[in-house]
């Protein structure tokens, strides 16, 4: 900002604003895993060491730390809505009201601070059931939609007309998990559409090993996508560890020179 004094209060709410983020990105991996985690899923266990017990209930496991990571979030999104509403109408100059987002921001960053410690130790502790995990990719149609992706791109199908195929494919299908290559023949009859699938098409197209093996576009869940995503996620964590060493450098050279001039003051009145 130009006006440095006018808009005291515009860092903290910079810094509550990226606080607030990244508590939001830590609350939705919260919720999933609160989710995966209960018997109807079964994906995932927490430790113990992140887990608490019910005050009535001996068999019951409380995902405790995830559950206050989700409230921690709420109370920052409120800090930060606080200190936007400070700095929304102040007038040319100083104004004392700038002073409370001191307090706020030590508060908040007091709040937040733990959460990111606290999530790195549930997921390393994390038990993965992988069994159960492959178990779910195969149930309820879900390999319909590379099915149609495939079909679409094998045979130069506009994606409205194929839909439609596998859209009767699916209902034609019904108790299930797969559409079936009968089930696709007829759904192709009904629209009058003549391709030469097999069986085996229709088999590996809705395999999810397969499907996960075609997806490499970036940000997608494929394996390539994944590590190239997390390496440039780690090139930019070292440049800001690197930056915060600077920092914490120069702050501590200030923190000595502090000390020898106050020493040299006391020295002198002495």
């Amino acid at each position: 900002s130009m006006d440095a004094i006018t808009n005291r209060g515009e860092p903290e709410a910079d810094l509550g604003f990226a606080i607030t983020q990244f508590m939001n990105h830590l609350s939705i991996l919260a919720q999933t895993l609160i989710l995966l985690a209960t018997p109807e899923f079964g994906m995932v266990k927490l430790a113990d060491k992140f887990s608490t017990g019910s005050s009535i209930m001996p068999q019951k496991k409380n995902p405790d730390p995830l559950e206050v990571v989700k409230s921690k979030t709420s109370v920052a999104q409120g800090v930060l809505v606080s200190l936007m509403g400070i700095g929304k109408a102040s007038f040319i100059g100083y104004n004392r009201d700038t002073q409370w987002t001191k307090y706020l921001i030590m508060d908040l960053v007091d709040e937040c601070l733990p959460a990111a410690l606290v999530m790195k130790g549930i997921v390393e502790t994390l038990d993965v059931n992988k069994e159960v995990m492959e178990k779910w990719c195969h149930k309820g149609f879900i390999g319909a939609t590379s099915l149609m992706e495939q079909m679409i791109q094998t045979y130069k199908l506009p994606m409205r007309q194929v839909k439609v195929v596998v859209e009767k494919a699916v209902k034609h299908s019904q108790g299930e998990d797969k559409v079936n290559y009968a089930a696709l023949e007829k759904s192709l009859k009904e629209v009058g559409l003549e391709i030469k699938i097999t069986r085996a098409q229709v088999r590996s197209w809705q395999d999810p090993v397969y499907i996960i093996s075609q997806t490499n576009s970036f940000g997608s869940p494929g394996k390539q996508a994944l590590i190239a995503s997390s390496q440039i996620l780690k090139n930019k964590l070292q440049l800001i560890q690197k930056k915060l060493h600077g920092c914490e450098n120069q702050m501590n050279e200030a923190k000595k020179l502090l000390l020898q001039e106050t020493a040299n003051v006391l020295k002198g009145g002495g």
